[in-house]
């Protein structure tokens, strides 16, 4: 899967536009911007001002995501493309880590996402308790 995502890094986004999808978003970064709102709005209920919170992007690919939520909280991503981190690291602060191994301790994180990954992952609940050790639980 690394190989993949590492030879495609340089035209990613290219690669995912699609004329259907132009049809119905503003541009490419549309659907992530749209699920960024939606994690926001959940952080709100439980911490109405998030400027302190720390989150993780698990998967942060391009960095898209981080771009738009860094102005919010704290965020951090991890993904296992080198090529996509080094496109990533102008939006952030950004690591190459395998999902089943991060670096961090218990609790760094007050919440952790991970938006177009889960479906690339062969051991989804193994992701999920590296995550959940990392996150302090307040979604």
């Amino acid at each position: 899967m690394t190989e993949s995502f590492d030879r495609f890094a340089p035209d990613y986004d290219n690669l995912l536009s699609d004329p259907l999808r132009q049809k119905f978003a503003r541009d490419d970064e549309f659907f992530i911007h749209q699920k960024c709102r939606v994690l926001m709005r959940r952080l709100r209920r439980q911490v109405p001002d998030t400027s302190e919170l720390r989150l993780l992007d698990a998967g942060c690919g391009q960095g898209t995501a981080i771009a738009f939520l860094s102005r919010y909280a704290r965020v951090i991503g991890t993904d296992i493309s080198l090529p996509m981190v080094r496109e990533a690291v102008h939006r952030g602060p950004v690591a190459v880590q395998e999902p089943y191994d991060l670096p961090f301790p218990d609790g760094a994180f007050d919440a952790a996402y991970a938006f177009c990954v889960y479906h690339h992952i062969d051991d989804r609940q193994q992701v999920r308790s590296t995550s959940s050790s990392t996150t302090r639980s307040i979604l």
